[in-house]
């Protein structure tokens, strides 16, 4: 498997989470998606990251499936058969993962 090219992200406070004002702007723009999915995401809040080191490219669906053959990880959509997709609006849809991104052929 190929080592990844990593860069350092250093320490510092960023924000996290939403405002009121977001959640409503999201669900006028989808008015499909749920909106208790979106409301764990308030009060939006300041906090503190130590360094860490993030690829320096995506990964792709190669280095993926790599990854997955050497360690028999298995992706949560994998383990409950289902997963979520945005196209052109959000919807759960049997069957779709990482390698099957809309659902089975």
């Amino acid at each position: 498997m190929l080592e990844p090219q990593l860069i350092k992200i250093p320490r510092g406070k960023c924000f996290v989470g939403s405002t009121p004002g977001q959640i409503e702007d999201l669900l006028k723009r989808f008015p499909e998606i749920e909106k208790k999915l979106l409301e764990r995401e308030v009060p939006q809040h300041e906090i503190y990251i130590a360094d860490y080191f993030i690829g320096k490219y995506p990964v792709t669906n190669k280095e993926f499936e790599e990854f997955i053959d050497d360690t028999s990880y298995m992706t949560t959509a994998e383990k409950e058969g289902t997963g979520n997709v945005f196209a052109p609006k959000f919807s759960t849809i049997t069957g779709a993962d990482w390698k099957h991104p809309m659902g089975p052929e």
